[in-house]
């Protein structure tokens, strides 16, 4: 009898939790397809050193195994308080507490058995999308191919059993030690949230004002000067306790707002403040929880997006496809054009020499801009580079770029974007460069992509045109041979040009995009990874404490109906009433990461009066607009699904 009141009860519990399920599915299916990138050959054979990716994806896999283990268990025991009443009944019709908490253990069983078996499903199939991801990075032809992972599937089964494991023992302990009493009075013990306007309210916003402001004043002073790294722990501690209270008294004060303010005596309004204080104030803690959450997965979004969009953005710096370069005057690169040519691949190719002087004047105001975090320099001079007028018509020609032409007393800059600032100050202070007994002024500052970041290429981060006759007053420094190439060279090729001859170095798209992608892949699959389920647990908890309250706003439903509102004007109501609910925890995050993310991804430059001067907010500020776009897109699904569970369970009953 119990294993049926099992099924049946099942059954039920699937139609009442579809967000909590498909939470879970979608748990199955990011542990599977994570698990799977560790055992993929074809990824393997992408990735040449993966030895640290697999401790990676386990190591935010066990994370994943926290928040979930977590989530399920405050899902278990929110069921259970909902049915207290029921198992309370059994209780009275002397069945006994072990075999009510085995008949609720077994319900979730049979949920958690549907659940794996889904998961792997889209798992397999999700891997796909990971796959292609992970593939399109190395910028190397994707070809669909369904895999079936046995030591995946078992890894993933085994992280599931410890999710499932804990939260089934902490259930049925708990069921095992409790009273009928304190089943059937159990919903009645819940207990809300302090008062809003509680005096301590005030006097906790200020010291975590006060914390904040310290805490980023410390943030600052590490990026202009080298301190301890224990104050930057301290500092983030001091932040924590920052975020915490500020989310906490947003939206206290966003729920005073609704509570007394005079806007709301107006048509519908005073309805939904009605419904949403009712809801939300009990429970601002649990919402604060949420809105934190938010903060910390938009921030992973971010970062994740930031790392992959580095890899691109590394691969176009280089401009050639391939460039040889060797320290010997009039190196003999003719193996190399013999090899592509033998390839039908050369399309264009130009030879140059590099000069140099010896200083670095103009080197030295480029690492005046304050480099954030992830930036570095790899460059294996320190000099000032020179080039020839001539050559750097020929190779702007081969780049597509227009050509530039000198006054015989004029010389050009060509750097990167991010130095343009700090050279353009300088040229300001000191106009004129002296090269020989000759004066040169500047005509130009030029920031396309020129090859210049790389340990070989046209300068670190500055390059300096002169005219043609200049050179003869410089020191020669490096032969290149920069070439065109009809389509994307492979690591094989480039591997196989290598062995030609060692004395020449290779800088090339194709290994500058494996290197960097590499270097990424440890950063952008773990942040995704942990930002999908942290979004999938939050949706969860809001969808869950929304639709919990369904069945107490069925008696506000039929007043409405009584009181002649119509079906259309109703849905209406509601619609607005869940968007406020499940968007208003976004807007505090939403806020932070604004102020926040833009600022930690861009630079600093010291002006000339010596004052720092930030560089870089607005593509910071791009990236952000294109990560709320994906994070409201994935709220936005929940929250529909939301919408029409709500309305099934309120609307139709209110309406017979």
């Amino acid at each position: 009898m119990l294993r049926t009141l099992s099924r049946r009860n099942a059954k039920r519990q699937v139609t009442d939790y579809v967000i909590y399920i498909m939470t879970l599915v979608i748990t199955v299916a990011l542990l599977l397809s994570f698990n799977m990138i560790i055992f993929s050959k074809e990824i393997d054979a992408v990735i040449k050193e993966k030895s640290i990716l697999p401790l990676m994806i386990i190591g935010v896999s066990m994370v994943v195994v926290v928040i979930m283990s977590t989530l399920v268990n405050y899902i278990t025991i929110f069921m259970l308080k909902r049915r207290g009443k029921e198992f309370g009944l059994y209780m009275l019709l002397g069945i006994d507490n072990k075999c009510v908490a085995k008949m609720f253990v077994n319900e979730n069983l049979l949920i958690y058995k549907v659940v794996l078996l889904v998961g792997l499903i889209v798992g397999t199939l999700f891997f796909q999308i990971v796959k292609l991801l992970v593939i399109n990075m190395y910028s190397i032809p994707y070809k669909f191919m369904i895999e079936i992972s046995w030591k995946a599937i078992l890894l993933t089964l085994f992280y599931m059993s410890m999710i499932f494991g804990l939260a089934s023992l902490k259930v049925s302990h708990v069921i095992e030690k409790m009273s009928v009493q304190e089943l059937l009075y159990i919903e009645k013990c819940e207990k809300g949230d302090e008062d809003i306007g509680s005096k301590k309210n005030a006097i906790t916003a200020l010291i975590s004002i006060i914390f904040g402001l310290l805490g980023c004043g410390i943030i600052v002073l590490s990026t202009i000067k080298q301190i301890s790294d224990s104050w930057n722990f301290f500092a983030i501690i001091l932040l924590m306790f920052f975020s915490y209270s500020f989310f906490y008294n947003f939206l206290k004060i966003i729920f005073l707002h609704l509570k007394n303010g005079k806007w709301k005596y107006h048509k519908k309004r005073f309805f939904i403040s009605r419904q949403i204080t009712s809801k939300m104030v009990p429970n601002i803690s649990l919402f604060t929880g949420v809105t934190m959450a938010m903060t910390l997965a938009l921030f992973a979004i971010n970062w994740g997006i930031y790392f992959s969009n580095k890899v691109d953005e590394r691969v176009n710096a280089v401009a050639f496809d391939v460039a040889f370069f060797n320290e010997e005057e009039n190196t003999d690169f003719s193996s190399f054009l013999s090899f592509l040519n033998k390839k039908n691949e050369l399309v264009n190719s130009y030879e140059y020499n590099l000069y140099t002087n010896y200083e670095n004047s103009f080197y030295l105001e480029t690492q005046k801009k304050i480099r954030g975090k992830f930036e570095f320099t790899i460059s294996s001079t320190e000099n000032d580079v020179f080039m020839s007028e001539t050559d750097y018509v020929n190779l702007r020609s081969i780049l597509d770029l227009k050509p530039i032409m000198l006054a015989d007393d004029e010389y050009i800059l060509q750097c990167t974007s991010s130095n343009v600032e700090a050279l353009e100050l300088y040229v300001q202070k000191k106009p004129n460069l002296k090269i020989g007994n000759s004066y040169y002024r500047i005509r130009n500052i030029y920031s396309e992509n020129f090859m210049q970041q790389e340990v070989k290429g046209n300068g670190e981060g500055v390059l300096i045109v002169v005219p043609d006759n200049v050179i003869n007053d410089l020191s020669f420094y490096m032969n290149v041979l920069a070439v065109k190439t009809k389509s994307n060279l492979s690591l094989v090729e480039i591997n196989n040009m290598k062995n030609i001859d060692d004395k020449s170095y290779i800088v090339s798209k194709a290994g500058v995009r494996s290197q960097s992608a590499s270097m990424a892949i440890y950063a952008v699959v773990p942040l995704f990874y942990l930002a999908i389920v942290i979004i999938a647990m939050i949706c969860t908890v809001l969808s869950i404490q929304i639709l919990s309250e369904a069945k107490k706003d069925i008696r506000s439903c039929k007043i409405l109906t009584y009181l002649g509102m119509e079906e259309k004007e109703y849905k209406k109501i509601l619609k607005k009433q869940l968007a406020i609910l499940y968007f208003l925890p976004a807007v505090p995050a939403m806020l932070i990461n604004v102020i926040i993310f833009p600022i930690s991804v861009s630079g600093t430059v010291r002006k000339a009066n010596g004052m720092l001067h930030i560089v870089g907010v607005w593509q910071g500020m791009k990236q952000l607009g294109i990560t709320i776009i994906i994070f409201v897109i994935f709220l936005f699904l929940y929250y529909f699904v939301t919408y029409k569970l709500y309305l099934k369970i309120c609307h139709k009953e209110c309406v017979q």
